[in-house]
């Protein structure tokens, strides 16, 4: 039933929905003849978040007139689109024509008349079959002279030259607390004159972000902020939701003009020969709002202090009780791993080409089994590739090698293992593939986990930092029959192979094979030691380990977990999990495994947080474990840090 409120009859053109309000794209669609979310928001609604499913179809190709996506669609606008833009077109180009027909007309009428004062022939009305445009527009929308007519053409023939697009500097300062705020800092960038005001919000708030959510747990949104003019001015009603270029048109029109344009603030810079129309606007941070949203104080981050010289108390500060809770951790002294070399020493990296058979592995979607399967020699898809002859990281545990495939120009890291805890016993090469099968394991089953903890959260309203991934990686087996010898990088020799059991899988030189990525690690967490940090990363992964311990009935805890920045799978920048660790009932998982203590540590550090709370977790000392009735994979070992 059509409502007389103006938002309600726009929205059939925005990707929102009331029932899911954070889940649509919040874009603007011209020919989308429905409330709700648009067709792409509305399928990937019905897929789980992060399946391979749902990774595919988020880069489908979307229609920016109606929102429709297709797997294989190559242009801007779907069929459907195009045709009924292409049939405006020629309604539109046939007025143009029909005017410049009449004004033609009168111009002959006078030269005929040599000058004589008689006015022109009247054109007469058209009739609706010569006017295209009778049934369309009820008067006209834009003056017919000249400049509008070619002007008008070119838009809709796609003949305006690129120099004529105009861009919009925007100037944009966060002012929070009645006064702009200099941690955040003001942005300044170009945006073509179709970009809606919601959407240069949203860049804003993406940039201010990452420094937001240093020192608060959730994140700056839309509905947070509120848009103002420099000096805290409001703009024109009904203006905040326009296209840069009709924002910038109605208040450059309006009889407030000097107000909005004129004396700008010296924080905005001036760009040499620019010629870009310049706004100078502010987002006013509603310290309510975000608390009603969040239940957090959106406080300053400039550090103010008070009048007796008392610091203001922030997000950032920790009370006595969070002090109570730190936990120094018992590592037993300094272990340096720092390895000299001369200054003047020129390294040589030598390399060598292996041959690598790939495993195959997976995770069952219903109940976390790892399950992987080995090819033999000949039956499978072999891939060259080139491994340095020395190791140019090396971990606790691990040894980690320059590789790279012969057909991809990619950089990898291969790794394997030189201790295990055996007493510094030389590891064999089963117990370096069992131990990389182990880790292989952790990867996969820790991205399962953290699909359902996502899941859990997106269905419990709260929210969390999305740009986590656990690392992909694969297992692979260097070819060392009938090839030659195994690589100096290896560690063993043709005899350590032989000596070792044909029972299981086939015996040989194992690598763990993942992406090459920054070398910045941000760390969240010890094997034996939790951490209480406030921004909303650490939040996010301090709840996403305490619904492991208790998703998985108490039977494991993840620890040790740390990330580096990387490219997820969707494209997006963001954080990538690697080398955690696990502690089982049994102590079984390999390497690291501290068994029932180090599941009784984590219950004992862990501190239940706002995301554990909304998430309505019990707290680890609750849950009680719930032994395993079926087989175990007698490969599952736990992984050790780098």
């Amino acid at each position: 039933m059509p409502t007389d409120d103006p938002i309600d009859n726009l929205d059939v053109t925005i990707c929102f929905n009331d029932t899911f309000p954070g889940e649509g794209c919040q874009q603007i669609f011209p020919r989308k003849s429905s409330k709700g979310h648009c067709a792409k928001c509305e399928m990937l609604l019905q897929l789980q978040r992060g399946s391979g499913d749902y990774i595919d179809k988020e880069t489908w190709p979307q229609c920016k007139d109606c929102g429709v996506c297709a797997s294989r669609m190559t242009t801007e606008r779907c069929g459907r689109c195009q045709i009924a833009l292409n049939t405006e077109q020629k309604k539109v180009n046939a007025a143009v024509t029909s005017a410049q027909q009449v004004r033609s007309d009168a111009f002959q009428h006078r030269v005929k008349s040599k000058g004589a004062m008689l006015p022109p022939p009247p054109p007469g009305p058209l009739r609706a079959d010569e006017n295209p445009l009778a049934s369309t527009f009820q008067g006209p929308q834009l003056p017919l002279n000249t400049q509008t007519i070619n002007q008008t053409r070119q838009m809709l023939n796609g003949t305006t030259p690129p120099t004529a697009i105009t861009r919009y500097t925007v100037h944009m300062a966060p002012r929070l607390d009645g006064k702009t705020d200099n941690y955040l800092g003001p942005n300044t960038h170009q945006y073509p004159g179709d970009s809606t005001m919601d959407a240069i919000i949203k860049d804003n708030l993406r940039s201010w972000n990452e420094q937001w959510e240093k020192k608060h747990p959730y994140s700056l949104a839309i509905q947070d902020v509120t848009l103002r003019f420099h000096s805290n001015q409001n703009p024109l009603d009904d203006t905040s939701h326009l296209s840069v270029e009709e924002f910038y048109n109605a208040h450059v029109s309006s009889g407030h003009r000097d107000i909005y344009f004129g004396k700008l603030p010296k924080t905005v810079p001036i760009i040499k020969n620019s010629k870009s129309p310049t706004l100078a606007l502010e987002l006013y941070i509603d310290t309510e709002t975000y608390y009603d949203r969040t239940g957090n104080d959106a406080v300053s981050t400039t550090g103010a202090t008070g009048k007796k010289g008392q610091r203001k108390r922030g997000s950032d500060q920790i009370d006595e009780a969070d002090l109570k809770r730190r936990r120094i951790p018992q590592t037993g002294g300094l272990h340096s791993t720092y390895q000299h070399h001369s200054s003047y020493q020129i390294i040589d990296e030598k390399k060598t080409q292996i041959k690598l058979i790939l495993g195959l592995s997976q995770i069952v979607a219903e109940t976390g089994e790892f399950e992987y399967d080995w090819p033999k020699v000949g039956e499978s898809e072999e891939r060259m590739a080139v491994i340095g002859d020395g190791s140019y990281c090396k971990g606790a545990t691990k040894f980690m090698y320059k590789l790279s495939y012969n057909d991809y120009n990619e950089h990898h890291v291969a790794k394997r293992f030189f201790n295990i805890g055996a007493d510094g016993q030389h590891v064999s090469p089963d117990e370096n593939r069992n131990n990389l099968c182990a880790e292989l394991k952790r990867l996969k089953l820790g991205q399962w986990f953290l699909d359902r903890f996502y899941d859990h959260a997106h269905k419990m309203g709260q929210e969390v930092a999305t740009d986590f991934e656990f690392a992909d990686a694969v297992l692979a087996q260097e070819v060392t029959t009938a090839f030659g010898d195994p690589s100096l990088a290896c560690g063993f020799s043709a005899e350590d192979i032989a000596d070792q059991s044909p029972v299981g899988p086939p015996t040989g030189a194992y690598w763990l094979i993942k992406n090459r990525r920054s070398t910045h690690v941000e760390r969240y967490s010890g094997t034996m030691m939790q951490q209480h940090a406030r921004s909303k990363r650490h939040l996010t992964i301090n709840a996403f380990a305490h619904f492991v311990h208790e998703y998985s009935e108490g039977n494991l805890v993840i620890v040790d977990i740390e990330a580096t920045p990387g490219t997820l799978r969707n494209k997006q920048q963001g954080y990538i999990l690697f080398d955690t660790m696990t502690h089982t009932l049994d102590g079984s998982s390999g390497v690291g495994d501290c068994g029932q203590e180090g599941i009784d540590t984590f219950k004992a550090q862990h501190v239940c947080q706002d995301i554990c709370n909304t998430l309505q977790l019990n707290h680890p000392s609750v849950t009680v474990p719930k032994p395993r009735t079926g087989p175990e994979d007698d490969s599952s070992d736990e992984e050790n840090r780098d």
